[in-house]
């Protein structure tokens, strides 16, 4: 009997876990045929190089995806889940990311030039070499993140939660922040 019932056990467990892995298969190819899966489930899911201009990714859950190299360009992300995802160089372009759950992300080199990240969670992201010139990152939250030659020219980091410090390893030039616009890092001609 206790053979039968761990067979059993095992055999559930397979179809729980094949049925789970074709349902994330097949909302990945509607998102990359249609373009749009707002409130999707796609934790974990492989869109390395995804062509994704102009997706409605609303609410989305891509926590843990890798979207290394995707173009996200004018995306709608606004309160997707991406916790712990590789967006590493990254098209995000004037994608729409507020009130997103960033929390771990690795951004490194990605492009996020005019993008819309108002009361995003970037703690503890890994942000090195980004591009945020022109981007409103008010009310974001940068707490531990890694801001090592990141690029905020012309961005507005008003009420932003970080620290002050963290500043001094980035680019600011004609960057709005809470004590004022920052110039520390324009180059002089």
């Amino acid at each position: 009997m206790k053979k039968f019932f761990l067979m059993f056990l095992t055999a559930v467990l397979f179809v729980v876990c094949f049925f789970s892995y074709s349902f994330s298969a097949d909302l990945v190819k509607k998102l990359l045929e249609l373009g749009s899966c707002p409130k999707c489930v796609l934790s974990g899911a492989d869109l390395k190089r995804a062509y994704l201009k102009w997706a409605d990714l609303n609410g989305a859950d891509l926590s843990s995806a890798d979207l290394s190299g995707a173009n996200l360009a004018e995306a709608q992300l606004s309160n997707a889940d991406l916790n712990n995802a590789v967006i590493v160089s990254a098209n995000l372009n004037e994608a729409n990311l507020s009130g997103a759950n960033m929390v771990r992300v690795d951004l490194r080199n990605a492009s996020l030039k005019s993008a819309y990240l108002s009361r995003a969670d970037l703690s503890g992201a890994n942000l090195s070499g980004a591009n945020f010139s022109g981007a409103d990152l008010r009310d974001v939250n940068l707490k531990w993140a890694d801001l090592r030659g990141a690029k905020f020219s012309g961005a507005n980091i008003t009420n932003a939660k970080l620290i002050k410090e963290s500043l001094n390893v980035a680019i600011l030039c004609k960057t709005k922040t809470s004590w004022g616009e920052d110039n520390s890092g324009c180059k002089s001609s």
